[in-house]
């Protein structure tokens, strides 16, 4: 979500046209930063990186005309693309890579007076960026409640594919028993003589990244006849 405008920093400074003649005065261009450290594709920012990645940057210009007339802004930029209109827009900067970038502004009046101003922004790549891992997700699926007599089917969902090996799954039970599918990602829990209690039914994943969670659990009330 985009918030309120920031305060701009003083540092970046209009360029205005040049002419006495003209009745327009860019007072400001300015965007929320000139500097911005970037990752690689595949890396992510780490802590010692100075900022955040933003996608989008608030662009702001204060301009006057002598005539009080309504001013109309025109934007372009060397990359990227300008979302809205006026003079406070975003300037769109996803999948940039390093480099240097401008965006200018023309803004006229109701006589096409012009009064051009330009602004930089430089993308350098963070020296400390790590490696962007993307961990799975357990997920367990079990009904909440079942009779009693009746089998409870449980199974398990990762939600990344095994890089090397196939994953192993080793279930534990609180009550009841497995009748069926032990080992795999779906089992089948006897629930004979278990009216009135609740069945812990835990998984342990072997084959995730070491830094993954590895295990999930859920519980299943069983209703007495």
């Amino acid at each position: 979500m985009i918030g309120l405008m920031p305060a701009f920093p003083p540092a970046i400074e209009a360029k205005p046209a040049q002419g006495v003649e003209n009745p327009i005065t860019i007072a400001s261009f300015a965007i929320e930063t000139s500097h911005i450290v970037i990752c690689p594709p595949g890396l992510a920012m780490s802590s010692a990186c100075p900022n955040p990645e933003p996608k989008r940057l608030h662009v702001k210009v204060e301009a006057t005309s002598l005539t009080s007339e309504r001013l109309r802004y025109q934007y372009s930029v060397s990359a990227g693309k300008v979302i809205g209109h006026g003079p406070n827009v975003l300037w769109d900067i996803a999948g940039l890579g390093p480099g240097d970038y401008s965006i200018n502004v023309t803004v006229t009046d109701q006589h096409r007076h012009p009064a051009d101003s330009s602004a930089s922004l430089a993308l350098k790549t963070c020296d400390t960026c790590d490696p962007d891992i993307k961990l799975p997700r357990i997920v367990l699926s079990c009904p909440e409640t079942i009779a009693e007599g009746e089998p409870a089917l449980v199974s398990v969902a990762v939600s990344l594919k095994p890089a090397l090996h196939k994953y192993e799954f080793n279930w534990s039970l609180s009550a009841g028993r497995i009748v069926q599918g032990a080992g795999t990602k779906r089992i089948k829990i006897g629930t004979k003589g278990l009216g009135g209690q609740s069945i812990s039914a835990s998984v342990e994943v072997l084959g995730l990244d070491p830094v993954a969670p590895r295990t999930a659990s859920c519980m299943i009330a069983v209703k007495g006849k």
